[in-house]
């Protein structure tokens, strides 16, 4: 910090500067003038953060000083000094701001609070100075990058643009003004930082715009503002190549060092200054679309190995996303097992299918969550059928798979999943439907007897029931007295003995019932009821 000392008798300069510590005060430069027209002249230069200045000077007196500086919305803080009790001079003093108002001969403790007073008023004046430019950057870079990010609306026959879109190349100037090594540059890089995944009391506890931006300011170097719908960071930085990347990583880990949260970053390839002021070139959407879109899918948001924060500049290999009808069928079976170490099975089996490569990104979790909330639509839907209840849409499941570090955590993934399926079974499961092993087969026989004509087997019965295909065929010929594969033979000749009273060929008969080879029908029928179709079909009449 600077201060200046204004006083047209040298001897109060002098005392002045031994009065007051200032190095322990953080005021590293003392600097001094005889009159108000000197002073002017040095607080163009070097603009001090304090001014102590006597009153009754030759020409512009300490009062119109701080007027002038006043009019000029100078940060600087005034102590005014003067050898009079005049309470007129008081009084204007006051009004006119000034931080405090002292008597000579000067007092050691006197000044050194009057000091004091005007630094903290410094410090708040330049906090809510930081906050409003801050804010004032957060605004210019969002309203860009929304404008430039596709969201710009114009006519294609007539070439206007749109009264907000016509403004990015003045919110681009403004912005220009403000960071200096930013207006020498000709191309810019996109990053973007994914916060929306964390925890919603992460967000809340740290403001990670302030600190993005505050970063950067200490760099003179790039500004930040929200993307989207989703307040999301997005970054503009001045291109500098291999530099740029290291600023950005060194980003992150001094956010990770201050908050404890791993983030991770895309950071796009250049692009240049005329792809966001030209907003008439053919090439501006494309540009600006492909810079966007770069960064978004590249933005690597967890790994589940490591607790590294980093920026991504190309795609990683991530693991794909479980299948729709798997998760359809597979939801289902767990939740009518009644089996609580099956859906244990099933949160483990999904947790590891979406960490199977290391990565998992935001696109992928939302992407994921989209899938398994369908998948819980149907399963309800279906369950509510069955008991011949009205369809209601359940609540939509919205775990959060991130620790308040901002590291995905394949034990809360599996933990959050584990409670969501429990949570449904014990509410759209009936109690007396809790089933053991004698209602399973049950179920599975019902189901025999409903789908005869389909292709069944061993093996996908099992799949479908979330059982081992051992243990399906011998539990089932326990509870039931007789071979899956056996009792469904006895459904489909029971169905086929109907079907002969009918007009049906054999033939017809046969594939009707689950048998695509009429031959085989005919050896099974002929085995398993003593006499062939044909005489079957003759004794009845």
């Amino acid at each position: 910090m600077k201060a200046l000392i204004i006083d047209d008798e040298p001897h109060v300069i002098t005392v002045a500067r031994l009065l007051v510590p200032w190095d322990k005060l953080g005021i590293d430069t003392v600097l001094s003038s005889g009159s108000c027209e000197e002073a002017l002249q040095i607080i163009s230069q070097e603009k001090p953060d304090i001014i102590l200045s006597d009153i009754n000077l030759p020409g512009l007196s300490g009062l119109d000083l701080i007027e002038r500086l006043n009019a000029e919305n100078s940060p600087a803080q005034v102590i005014l000094i003067t050898a009079y009790s005049d309470f007129s001079y008081a009084q204007r003093a006051v009004k006119l701001g000034c931080v405090d108002y002292l008597l000579k001969p000067l007092n050691e403790k006197a000044l050194t609070d009057a000091v004091n007073k005007a630094i903290s008023r410094c410090q708040k004046s330049r906090k809510l100075q930081i906050n409003t430019d801050h804010a004032r950057v957060m605004d210019l870079v969002t309203r860009i990058m929304n404008l430039a990010g596709g969201k710009t609306d114009w006519d294609e026959e007539s070439g206007e643009v749109s009264s907000s879109a016509a403004n990015i190349e003045e919110d681009l100037k403004e912005l220009l003004e403000m960071f200096p090594k930013q207006a020498q540059s000709s191309f810019f890089r996109i990053g973007m930082i994914c916060i929306h995944h964390l925890p919603s009391g992460t967000r809340a506890r740290f403001n990670f715009f302030d600190r993005v931006q505050t970063i950067l300011d200490r760099h003179s170097d790039g500004a930040a503002g929200s993307w989207g719908g989703n307040r999301d960071l997005t970054l503009l930085l001045p291109d500098h190549g291999v530099m740029t990347e290291t600023l950005c990583q060194n980003l992150l880990q001094e956010i990770q060092t201050e908050t404890g949260v791993c983030l991770q970053m895309g950071l796009s390839q250049p692009v240049s200054r005329a792809a966001f002021i030209h907003i008439r070139e053919p090439e501006f959407r494309s540009s600006i679309e492909y810079a966007c879109r770069n960064a978004w899918e590249y933005t690597i948001c967890a790994n589940r190995t490591e607790n590294i924060p980093l920026v991504h500049t190309s795609s990683q290999r991530i693991a794909p996303l479980p299948n729709l009808d798997w998760m359809n069928r597979i939801i289902y079976s767990v939740l009518t097992s009644g089996q609580s170490q099956q859906i244990s099975a099933l949160a483990e089996k999904i947790t590891v299918l979406l960490t199977g490569e290391g990565f998992f990104t935001v696109d992928q979790m939302e992407h994921f969550l989209s899938l398994y909330n369908s998948s819980r639509t149907r399963c309800v839907r279906c369950l509510l059928q069955e008991q011949g209840l009205p369809y209601a849409v359940p609540v939509l499941f919205t775990g959060n798979f991130f620790t308040s570090h901002g590291i995905f955590s394949r034990d809360l993934c599996c933990q959050r999943l584990i409670e969501d399926l429990t949570s449904m079974m014990e509410q759209y499961i009936p109690k007396t439907e809790a089933l053991g092993t004698a209602a399973i087969c049950q179920k599975i026989r019902h189901y025999l007897e409903t789908h005869y004509a389909e292709d069944i087997s061993l093996d996908n019965l099992a799949q479908r029931f979330a059982l081992s295909p051992a243990y399906l065929s011998r539990s089932y010929k326990k509870e039931m007295s007789i071979g899956l594969i056996d009792d469904l033979t006895r459904i489909r000749l029971e169905e086929a003995c109907r079907l002969m009273d009918t007009n049906q060929k054999t033939a017809d008969i046969a594939l009707a019932v689950g048998f695509t080879d009429p031959k085989y029908f005919s050896r099974v029928f002929k085995k398993m009821k003593g006499m062939s179709p044909s005489a079957y079909r003759n004794g009845k009449d």
